[in-house]
């Protein structure tokens, strides 16, 4: 099981979802991941407020040059 500490607003809705997962028996592991990387761009965009709008998954929802469509699909669930 791997533990981040977010930070974002929504730290305590990510946590509480991870908790409820994993009591559920789901590992969620690299839900975590998405949700860290997520946290971290919600920090990096000083969105303050503690709700997602369109206007905050704007920038995080874009396909990386990196990245597939089938990963940025997964992205995109694990945040909805």
């Amino acid at each position: 099981m791997t533990n981040y500490a977010y930070q974002s607003v929504l730290a305590p809705f990510i946590q509480g979802l991870l908790y409820e997962k994993r009591t559920l028996g789901y590992s969620y592991d690299d839900e975590a991941k998405v949700l860290r990387r997520f946290d971290q761009y919600l920090i990096e965009n000083n969105s303050d407020a503690p709700q997602i709008t369109m206007d905050s998954l704007d920038g995080g929802r874009r396909q990386r040059p990196t990245e597939g469509k089938g990963s940025q699909s997964h992205r995109i669930a694990v945040v909805r």
